[in-house]
């Protein structure tokens, strides 16, 4: 019987650079999850080119504002991750 593996990639902080990543997935037939900060002192990808990306990747629920989710209480981080997702949905 034949070895069947998976293989899947993370990528954190969304910087614009990963549309280079996601065309090498693409191109090898890999997926991944592309986690996004909505805001961050460090350069993101914008919505549009969020909204994009999901077409092809699956986008990960990263926060609103880049906390450290075990330097908050339950409800902020639950607050971040949540209002992450929904805003990427949007």
């Amino acid at each position: 019987m034949p070895l069947i593996a998976s293989c899947t990639t993370s990528w954190d902080d969304g910087h614009p650079l990963d549309h280079r990543v996601a065309a090498l997935l693409a191109k090898y037939g890999l997926t991944g999850t592309f986690y996004v900060p909505i805001e961050t002192s460090r350069q993101v990808m914008t919505a549009r080119e969020i909204r994009q990306l999901s077409g092809s990747f699956e986008i990960g629920a990263h926060t609103t504002h880049h906390v450290v989710l075990t330097d908050v209480s339950a409800e902020i981080a639950q607050d971040e991750i949540h209002n992450s997702k929904a805003h990427h949905l949007r």
